[in-house]
């Protein structure tokens, strides 16, 4: 691992099998170098992340397709998308009284639980509709205005 940010001439010439950070900052971006079958390096793009406080790792493509700047892009994406996600998540928990249930469909989550999700055959809307009414109202207030959304 790299402690300081890639550049693209570093992400192009490299050849020796490893991963490679983007030093601090770089939101879990790693480049992920290997030896193919064939004999040919391989690149591609990881971002490390927390999924349900597990960290995981998501592909986000294969070097030269996705750029250095694409990849970047990507990433910075992806960890605001589930910054948001999260702290929806943390906030619904802690500051309503909304069913799990009703939060994890606000975030569009699935149930995997196949008996569960054959009984409930409701998109339970209103309560998702209130619950976001709830978020909308308490992000409103920490930046001192209000709309609703209709």
């Amino acid at each position: 691992m790299r402690n300081k940010p890639l550049t693209a001439a570093f992400v192009k010439n490299v050849r020796t099998p490893g991963r490679y950070g983007d030093g601090h900052g770089g939101h879990g971006l790693t480049l992920d170098v290997k030896v193919s079958r064939n004999g040919r390096i391989a690149k591609s793009w990881i971002q490390r992340i927390r999924m349900n406080g597990k960290p995981t790792h998501m592909g986000l493509g294969a070097y030269p397709v996705i750029s250095l700047a694409m990849a970047r892009d990507k990433a910075i994406e992806n960890a605001r998308a589930h910054g948001f996600r999260s702290s929806f998540r943390q906030w619904s928990a802690e500051r309503t009284n909304s069913p799990r249930e009703v939060c994890e469909l606000a975030l569009a989550h699935v149930n995997s639980n196949a008996v569960e999700a054959a009984y409930q055959r409701s998109d339970l809307f209103d309560l998702r509709r209130k619950l976001m009414e709830q978020w909308a109202s308490y992000l409103a207030v920490k930046r001192g205005e209000m709309r609703a959304i209709r």
